[in-house]
């Protein structure tokens, strides 16, 4: 998952993996799989998942959470955020990290 300077939430099947100095600038960009809208925001700053219940986890710079589903939920497609709430203030630099069981 990266969040770019348009703030929306990409998630990308494979991570690139070419070496920095034999880029070719010149050639577009791997699209991502997943562009996910309901993004932080502000930056997204830290990720946590958990494997057993499909869960994401993400928070930002806005001082928000957001819970995602890998699977679909009642009235939500997959990775779409189902549950968002405030937890930090922006003032105090917005969530920095997270941890979920």
């Amino acid at each position: 998952m990266v969040s770019g300077d348009d703030l929306v939430l990409k998630v990308y099947e494979t991570y690139p993996n070419d070496v920095f100095d034999n880029i070719d600038w010149k050639k577009p960009a791997v699209k991502p799989s997943i562009e996910m809208k309901d993004s932080h925001a502000l930056a997204t700053t830290c990720y946590a998942s958990n494997g057993a219940t499909k869960t994401i986890v993400t928070g930002g710079r806005d001082g928000m959470i957001n819970v995602r589903s890998s699977e679909s939920v009642s009235g939500h497609d997959a990775f779409e955020a189902h549950l968002t709430f405030s937890a930090h203030s922006v003032l105090q630099g917005g969530v920095v990290s997270i941890a979920i069981d």
